[in-house]
This record gives C-alpha cells, structure tokens and sequence, in this order.
C-alpha cells in the first residue's frame, strides 16, 4: 500500500478535526493488482473513542478503480480516494481520544490476493472549542531606509473553533511599544494589521504579541509571539526651496525679510542652515550676532521629517543703496555626514526693489459734476494719499505707528484753487507710510455764474522732497449755470394755531354756509307751500312736468288734516271724519 499517501492525507485530516464542523475522512484506495480493473468497492468508517464503544461513522464507495501498471521489476497501484464525513453526531462530540477503524470491502465481495491489509487504523485527538490565535506572519513593505517611514503588516490567523473578540495585540520596536490593537476573529480567519514606521536605527527587532497577559484561554498560547530583526538602509537625504517671496520694495535702509517654504523629500533632516546672497557677492549677508557678539551669517533649521514642510526666514539688512537688486538663497544640510541627493533644488533667487528714501505724495478729487446751479452749495473730497515714508512734521522721534500720533504731529498741506486763487488750505494729520490717506471735503457756493477751474494741490509749497511731485496737483472743471438755485422751504405749521387764524380755511366755509342758507330761506317763502309738498299728480305730456300742491295741510296742534280747496276735515284724531 502507498501508506504514505495515506499518513499525507491523515495529517491534514487532524488539522481540519479541531474546527468540530463536517469532517472529511479521504483514505485512498489502492489497486495493486495487475489484472484488468475492477468495478465496485466499498468502504466502511468507524469511530471507536477511549473507554468508549466502536460506532459506525459512514461508508464510502468506489464505482471504478484501476489496475495498477508494472514498469520493469516497479508496480504502479492504481488509486481514488474516498470520503466520508465526521460529524458530531458520530463521534467529534466526545472529546479526547479517538482511533478510527477503516474497513474495505467488509464483505470481501472482491476476490484479492491479499486480504490482511483491506483493514487499518489511524488516532486523532478531539479537543474542546477555544480560539488559537496564531501570530502567523510579519513582514515589512518595502525596502526599510534610516529616516523614511514603511508599512509594518502582521498577519493573525485563528486556527481554534471559537471566535474570539476584544483580544489584544501589542507591537514594539526594541523593546518600545509602537502600537496595539484590539481585534475580533473568527474561527478559521485571517485579519492583516498595518501599521507605519520611521526607521531611527540601523539593525531594529520587532516583536508582535498577542495576550501578553493571557487573560484569554486559548487552545495553544506558544504561538501568540513573532519576532523579526530588520536590516535599515543608510538614509538618504533631500530637501528642496519650494517657494520664495520678500515684502519688497522697501524702502533705502530698511530691513528685507525673505520668506522660503522648505520641503523635505527623503529621510528626516536633523540640522540644515541658509545663507543670502545679493547679486554676484561671494560673500553671505550678516544675519545676526551670537551670545559672544560674533556676527552670524547662517540661518538655522532642525528636524525637518520626512514629506514635511517648513517656513523659514532670512534677512537683507543693509538695504544701503536703492535699486533692483537679485537675491539669492542658497540652503544645505549641517555636518559632514549627510549627503543631499539633488542640490539644484537647495538654490532659489528673487528679484526686489529698494526705493529711495524719499516722500511721495498724491492728491485725487472724487466726483465733481459738470454743471450747478448758482448759489448751489458743491462738496469738493480731496484725498491726500501717502505712497512713501512716514510723513509726520514735528512728530517725537519714537513715534512709528501714525494712527496714534499725538495732536502735536502734523502731515501735509492741501490746499484748494478756484480759478487760480486760494480758497482754503487744510493741514492733514500726520501719514502712514505706503498706504496712509486722509480725505478732506471743501464746501464751495459760486456767486456767479460761468466756467470755474477747480485745482487741488498737495504739498503746494514744496515743503516735503518727493521723488515725483508730477501727481500733487488734481483738477476739474465745473461749469455754473445763471438759473438760481433756489431751495424749497417747507411749511412749518405751529400745533397751537386753529382754524379761525387761517383765512385760507375759513373764508369758503363762510360762503358755503351763506350759500346753502339763502337757498334755504327761497324754498320756504316761494309759493307759501311746504318743500315737502312737491308730488307728481299726472303724467308729464308734451315732455313737460308739472308739480302741484298736495291742497291738504296737517295741524300738529289739534292733529287735522284739513282739505284746503274745501275746507274739509279730512281726518281727526287719526280716524276718518265721515
């Protein structure tokens, strides 16, 4: 017999016992005869657990096996396999030691050469459910290098036949804890922890544990544990000026600050300096001074890790000279030891003015309208702007903020033109430097009417030294017509007046009243009737209407009505006088 087919898949049998689900049993069946093949066999299981009975698991059973084949004095057996399954209703239930009995052809159905070897035995061992973590594999991605980070990634398989959850996993670089974890598992999986490192040595050990404390009952604790030593490369290093700028242009003796972005590329830099140079000098700008009054010419960075960035500023300080000038930075890495890949990106240049020191001054009116009325008052805004130094006329000289400058503290001069004669000067207070401004309105009514040139003028005396004094002056023509502009005044009624003060209110009520009383008085003497007493008595004919008179006539006193024409009583009393 091939037993060593037999004991390959027995070994795997064991393994796949502890997970007590539907088990295979797969013994293969070997013909080694070299007659013709034969059809039908059949296979009997049985289970027969320590200190306990011998029951029947399952039978098996093989349509068709072939012949074994001779090759020289070497016999070829013929094999197939044949399964059954080992459930816990057969046996996986009882715990502890099983041997399970294997009968081929029980009934000896086929005639054999040999019959002593169609039976055999094998032993397993059946154990309680419990998980079985299993710190299966550690690995790093990559190629490790000193200063670059890489991914860590440990693999958990839990080999046992319970789900475990909450159970703790701790990974440490040389003894350090890096990270952990608390993970769920079920039975039979495989869970992939990744977690990222920079290396700082050259040769580290991890070690990944799992239950360091042991506070959960596992199948087998041994294997809870992986360790793996890790050879680092050298570092490589590489860092790169990204972006440059400078609050230029300043003015002749002010301090410029260049401002740089650094970026490194590789692994983490400990130390790197810069230095500034303008134009084609060899030499670095003077920066600063040391504790023992050494000039400096360096500035200083640290620590700059890996896909970091970092701001970094340095310093013109002898702006002495007014111009365009080309700055250039240059940064490198401090110490001997480290080596930058690419130095090409470590150099950045920029270029900036320094303006003289000289004040600059411009005025603007806003808004004037072509055409106004006489005698219309016209706003005239001036504003006085300030594109240089501070300007500030008998100012102390500790002041820098102008916003805050005393009253004592005076700026420029703006003074208005109309028609080439002064109308007004103002005094402005003092002027921030590049952006100061100050807006004063003037208010000027024309007495005649024609075609006026309004100037303002900043500066008019030329009091202040500017660079440019060709925007000082802005004018405007403003055309005034000879229709006066009058200004409408609006009635003011006092609460305390009545009526009667105002004539225009009650003279027509008077009339009114005059009017209706007189028509009055008409209707009542005409004809010594009653106005009441217009009825219609016939139909109009000929397109003419008479009214007539009732001819009765009611007394209140006695309550008759009396028949005029007659003399009738008509009614009494309100009855009829029959």
């Amino acid at each position: 017999m091939n037993f060593e087919t037999l004991q390959l898949n027995l070994r795997l049998l064991v393994l796949t016992t502890f997970t007590q689900i539907m088990k295979n049993l797969n013994p293969t069946r070997i013909n080694e005869g070299l007659g013709s093949s034969f059809f039908g066999s059949g296979f009997l299981y049985y289970d027969l657990p320590e200190n306990g009975t011998e029951s029947l698991i399952g039978y098996a059973f093989i349509d068709n096996l072939d012949n074994a084949t001779r090759n020289g004095n070497e016999i070829f057996a013929g094999t197939e396999a044949a399964t059954v399954t080992w459930a816990s209703s057969t046996g996986t239930s009882i715990l502890g030691n099983h041997t399970i009995i294997v009968r081929i052809d029980p009934l000896n159905e086929i005639e054999e050469w040999v019959e002593d070897d169609n039976n055999f035995t094998f032993r397993l061992v059946v154990l309680e459910s419990k998980p079985d973590i299993n710190i299966y594999d550690l690995q790093v991605i990559g190629e490790p290098v000193r200063g670059i980070p890489s991914d860590i990634q440990i693999t958990i398989w839990n080999k046992g036949a319970s789900y475990v959850s909450k159970y703790p996993i701790d990974m440490r670089i040389d003894g350090e804890l890096i990270d952990n974890w608390e993970v769920t598992v079920n039975q039979g999986e495989f869970l992939n922890l990744t977690v990222s490192h920079t290396w700082q040595v050259q040769q580290p050990s991890i070690s990944v544990r799992g239950d360091s404390s042991e506070q959960i009952e596992e199948l087998d604790e041994s294997n809870n544990v992986n360790s793996l030593l890790i050879n680092v490369a050298a570092p490589e290093y590489d860092f790169s000026i990204m972006e440059i700028n400078a609050n230029d242009p300043v003015f002749k003796g002010d301090h410029m600050e260049i401002s740089l972005i650094i970026k490194n590329k590789r692994a983490e830099i400990p130390s790197f300096k810069f230095s500034l140079y303008v134009d084609n000098s060899s030499t670095p700008e003077f920066q600063s001074y040391d504790f023992e009054g050494n000039p400096v010419y360096y500035v200083f960075a640290e620590d700059l890790g890996y896909n970091e960035s970092m701001a970094v500023s340095i310093f013109w300080r002898t702006t002495d000279t007014a111009g365009e000038f080309n700055l250039t930075v240059v940064g490198e890495i401090s110490g001997t030891d480290f080596v930058d890949l690419n130095e090409t990106d470590n150099v950045a240049n920029l270029s900036v003015t320094v303006k003289p020191r000289n004040f600059q001054l411009s005025v603007e009116m806003r808004n004037l309208p072509n055409t106004i009325f006489l005698n219309q008052t016209l706003e005239i805004s001036v504003s006085a702007l300030n594109f240089g130094p501070e300007i500030c006329c008998e100012c102390p000289d500790e002041t820098m903020n102008m916003s805050s400058a005393s009253s004592d503290c005076i700026g420029a001069e703006i003074s208005l033109f109309i028609d080439g004669e002064l109308f007004e000067i103002y005094q402005t207070d003092p002027l921030g430097r590049v952006n100061g401004e100050e807006i004063r309105t003037f208010f000027w009514t024309p007495t005649e009417e024609g075609q006026y040139l309004i100037e303002a003028r900043i500066d008019p005396d030329n009091i202040i030294d500017e660079f440019d004094e060709t925007d000082n002056e802005a004018s405007a023509n403003v055309n005034v017509t000879i229709e006066e502009y009058v200004e409408e005044e609006p009635v003011v009624v006092d609460d305390e007046d009545s009526l009667i003060s105002e004539p225009l209110v009650w003279v027509p009520l008077i009339g009114l009243s005059l009017a209706g009383l007189g028509m009055f008085i008409y209707n009542r003497i005409s004809d010594g009737g009653d106005y009441f007493d217009s009825y219609e008595s016939k139909p109009s004919q000929s397109n003419q209407v008479n009214s007539q008179q009732s001819g009765f006539r009611y007394n209140p006193e006695t309550g008759e009505t009396i028949d005029m024409r007659t003399g009738e009583v008509i009614q009494q009393g309100g009855k009829n006088n029959k």
